[in-house]
């Protein structure tokens, strides 16, 4: 046979799912090329196996459920394998075909996975048999208890207890998706089969709703542990097994399974028990490499938005690209299921946290805002030098700095509504173009080359960011912030009248401007960090500190220069008098005096004098004094 042939052969075989002679076909290869293509192609012929085992596990699913009558013997004619009379057959799936037996000597039923002849070669036989005398010692509730291992002819079979119920696969079929709380449970119970299992030194690599049962009495067992190996990891790098939409990324590109890729089955097993989906999907296992290098993948929310966040955590942590940024161990995981009910507990159960938290954020808030407040009219006393004529106090701050915050309020509002709308409008489009959700696919790829995946790397981004945000901004009016420090020293009263005529209502486009740069500023600051910290309680790591003060300097800053002109820039009209022939304004008054500030005076432009005073009168009407004619309007700073 040419070698051509012999490739073309495996080729047609592992398309069919046809059994092949791999040894045969080696021998007849031409060169060692084609035997590496060779040995690649019996790797993949081992993974199309298991991927078709998913919906073939179990061909007769009326046995699964129907409890076996205890101490009942078979009949005679019933097949022999070993000292064990095979009752009938389970299921079967692409390593073997599992049996109900009789074992006459414990006079029980029991059941076999006996290995398909044509995999039962004799590195997987010792494999097996040593896995099987350590699961044996394992001896916990939600494990299946598995009696050893055992070799006739030239098949092997893995001897356990026979349970009686029914797998998560054929529950989803039968009764529908799961709610969150149920599967939190059925997610505490496996994390715990896990935890023995890693305990006893093995990791069970293939973790799904096929190998998950729940028996008559509604306990939940985790079976199969055919695939199992050693924790240390002594297989070779091309022996991969496994069911492959469950299978984690690293195991899916050759790498050793580990605990960590255990926990990333068990996010799987939870995403598909709410969702009937699978969190990264493709036709083949060339198609599920891909879409793992590129980061096509559907968030859990974006399938059940109705689930809570702490849920949508746990199970995205679990789901993790990195395994570093998994679950450590299956324990904790199972630590984070557990806390969950606690989360989801009744009103009565958490209602002084609610309110608890609620008032924490209510004076927080008020405190934040009595804080501009006090900025913004701290900074308007000093640049009028009418200190000592304004008693204010904490409820004035809070005014002056809850007025001061409902324009910005206004347009974060308005911001929010354009945003829902551009999303409604996207989907609209990706429906109409197709197309287009590849650029949008692309998305996750652009952010994993750029590093933007990792938790450290997406912070110093951000923090990066709004640095250059605000300095943005400061840069865009330089100008106006200039002369708005400038009104510090000299105050208003000695400055010189071409930098006082700013303030007039003749500038108000570019008193706006200056509001506008920073409130944007202030928003995509806001914006950028959400991301930021949605991926660590995603995550469920923790921020660096450091990055996290540097943050929130960055962004009070921002609200610091966004609001501390409000009130000079706003709110700068003034009761008008008459005083000596002059008009002059009233900046602030006390017992018996009264402070002026008369824009035709040479500077210094303020003056004290007495309420009773001859030569005061009051013209009732307010106005802003500095778009007084001797100010020069027609000038600009």
């Amino acid at each position: 046979m040419a070698p051509d042939d012999v490739l073309a052969q495996a080729i047609d075989g592992v398309a069919d799912g046809v059994s092949l002679n791999w040894r045969v076909l080696q021998d007849r290869a031409g060169s060692d090329e084609e035997r590496a293509a060779l040995e690649w192609l019996q790797v993949l012929g081992r993974i199309a196996d298991v991927h078709r085992s998913t919906d073939e596990i179990v061909s007769d699913e009326s046995v699964m459920t129907r409890p076996v009558e205890a101490g009942t013997a078979p009949a005679d004619s019933a097949e022999a394998w070993g000292r064990y009379r095979l009752v009938r057959q389970l299921g079967s799936g692409g390593f073997g075909s599992v049996h109900c037996a009789w074992d006459p000597e414990l006079e029980r039923h029991v059941a076999i996975k006996i290995l398909h002849q044509q995999v039962a070669d004799d590195r997987l036989k010792q494999g097996l048999l040593r896995e099987g005398r350590a699961l044996a010692k394992v001896r916990h509730a939600n494990v299946v208890q598995v009696f050893g291992v055992e070799a006739h002819g030239d098949r092997v079979g893995l001897c356990m207890e026979l349970v009686s119920g029914e797998t998560l696969s054929d529950a989803l079929r039968t009764r529908g998706l799961m709610s969150h709380r149920e599967a939190s449970l059925v997610g505490e119970d496996v994390c715990r089969a896990l935890a023995a299992v890693h305990r006893a030194g093995y990791v069970h690599r293939d973790v799904k709703a096929q190998n998950v049962m729940r028996d008559t009495d509604g306990k939940i067992i985790l079976m199969d542990f055919g695939t199992g190996q050693d924790v240390s990891g002594t297989r070779r790098p091309r022996d991969v097994v496994g069911t492959p939409v469950y299978m984690a990324p690293e195991v899916l590109d050759g790498q050793p399974a580990s605990v960590q890729s255990d926990i990333y089955a068990v996010g799987v097993l939870l995403y598909h028990l709410v969702t009937g989906h699978y969190p990264v999907e493709g036709a083949t296992v060339p198609a599920l490499v891909d879409a793992h290098k590129t980061g096509r993948r559907r968030a859990l929310v974006d399938r059940r938005p109705d689930l809570p966040l702490p849920f949508v955590q746990v199970v995205s942590r679990a789901l993790a690209a990195n395994p570093a940024d998994r679950w450590p161990s299956a324990g904790e995981m199972l630590e984070a299921l557990g806390g969950l009910r606690g989360e989801h507990a009744d009103d009565g159960d958490t209602w002084p946290w609610t309110i608890a938290r609620a008032a924490g954020v209510v004076v927080g808030g008020v405190v934040g805002v009595t804080l501009l407040g006090m900025v913004s009219s701290r900074y308007f006393n000093v640049t009028l030098g009418r200190e000592a004529f304004a008693n204010e106090g904490l409820r004035d701050w809070l005014y002056w700095g809850a007025v001061s915050l409902v324009a910005p309020a206004i347009l974060v509002l308005m911001v929010l509504v354009g945003l829902a709308v551009l999303r409604v409008a996207l989907r609209l489009l990706l429906r109409l173009w197709p197309g287009g959700r590849r650029l949008v696919d692309a998305l996750p790829h652009l952010a994993r080359r750029l590093g933007l995946d990792d938790l450290e790397t997406a912070s110093a981004a951000a923090l990066v960011t709004s640095v250059g945000v605000l300095a943005g901004a400061c840069w865009l009016v330089s100008p106006q912030l200039g002369t708005l420090i400038g009104f510090i020293s000299p105050n208003i009263a000695s400055a010189p009248p071409d930098r006082l005529v700013w303030l007039s209502s003749q500038f108000e486009g570019e008193h706006e401007n200056y509001r506008l740069a920073f409130e944007w500023a202030s928003i995509i600051i806001v914006a950028v960090w959400w991301m930021v910290f949605r991926m660590a309680r995603t995550r469920r790591l923790p921020l660096n500190r450091g990055m996290l003060a540097a943050a929130a300097a960055t962004l009070a800053l921002t609200v610091f220069l966004l609001d501390f002109p409000f009130r000079l820039l706003y709110q700068a009209d003034f009761e008008v008098v008459n005083w000596q022939g002059r008009q002059c304004y009233v900046l602030g008054a006390r017992v018996d005096d009264s402070l002026l500030f008369c824009p035709d005076l040479a500077p210094p432009r303020n003056r004290v004098v007495r309420n009773d005073d001859r030569d005061l009168q009051h013209v009732g009407s307010t106005l802003n004094p500095f778009g007084h004619a001797s100010l020069s309007p027609t000038e600009r700073p």
